[in-house]
C-alpha cells in the first residue's frame, strides 16, 4: 500500500484592500435592500392612509347634501348681481329706449313683460291689447318710428270670451340705438 501525499494547492490570497472591498460592497447591497424594503412599506402604508382619508372626504360630502344646493343658490344670486349691475352700468342707455316706446305704445294696450338685448338691439316684449284693431294700430305705430328697423308679430292669441288679444312683438332697432350720445360722438 502506498500512501500518496499530494501537496496541497496553495490558494490565491487577495490583497487585504480588494478583501475590505469586497465586504463593503456586500455591506451596501445589504443596506440598500434593507432601504428599498422600507420605501416599499412606507409607499403601502401612505397608499393606504390616502385612501382611508379619500374615503373620509366622500363620507363627508354625502352627509352634507344642502351644501349642493348651497352653491347652486350662491350661483343663481351671483348671476342675479352681475345682471343687476349690468342694469346699473346701462341704466342712462335703457332710459334711451323706454322713455320714447312709453309713448309709441297704445293706450288701449297693456305690456306685460320687456326684454332689451343690448348687443343685438333687440326688443321683445309680450302684451294684451283690446282687439285686433288696436293690436294693428299698435303694430303701424312700431313699424312707423324712425328708431325701429323693422317689427315682427312673433306671437298672437285671441281670446273671445275676455275679448282681448295676447301678443308678443320682436323689435329690431337701429343699430347704433343704444349708444350713448357721448359715444356717439367719439
Amino acid at each position: 500500500m502506498a500512501i500518496e501525499v499530494q501537496k496541497k494547492k496553495k490558494g490565491i490570497d487577495l490583497p487585504k484592500g480588494l478583501d475590505i472591498f469586497l465586504q463593503g460592497m456586500i455591506a451596501l447591497f445589504a443596506v440598500m435592500g434593507i432601504i428599498y424594503l422600507s420605501l416599499l412599506y412606507l409607499n403601502a402604508q401612505v397608499n393606504e392612509e390616502k385612501k382611508i382619508i379619500e374615503e373620509q372626504i366622500e363620507a363627508k360630502k354625502a352627509e352634507i347634501p344642502e351644501k349642493q344646493e348651497l352653491e347652486r343658490v350662491a350661483h343663481e344670486y351671483r348671476n342675479l348681481i352681475e345682471d343687476f349691475k349690468l342694469v346699473s352700468q346701462n341704466r342712462n342707455t335703457f332710459s334711451l329706449f323706454f322713455n320714447p316706446f312709453e309713448e309709441m305704445v297704445h293706450p288701449s294696450v297693456i305690456i306685460f313683460s320687456t326684454r332689451v338685448n343690448l348687443e343685438e338691439s333687440v326688443v321683445n316684449f309680450t302684451g294684451e291689447a283690446e282687439d285686433i284693431t288696436v293690436l294693428g294700430q299698435q303694430f303701424f305705430a312700431l313699424k312707423n318710428n324712425k328708431n325701429i328697423e323693422s317689427v315682427i308679430l312673433s306671437s298672437m292669441e285671441i281670446e273671445k270670451e275676455e275679448k282681448r288679444v295676447v301678443f308678443s312683438f320682436e323689435a329690431q332697432l337701429k343699430e347704433n340705438f343704444f349708444i350713448k350720445e357721448t359715444e356717439k360722438n367719439d
